[in-house]
């Protein structure tokens, strides 16, 4: 795999836990 495919799934992941820790975040406080 290429080094920008690697970087795009690095990405991805990181943007899925921001969004799942920023809901859980947000129900927490609700």
């Amino acid at each position: 795999m290429s080094s920008t495919g690697m970087g795009l799934i690095a990405g991805l992941l990181l943007a899925l836990a921001g969004i799942l820790g920023g809901f859980s975040g947000f129900v927490f406080a609700v």
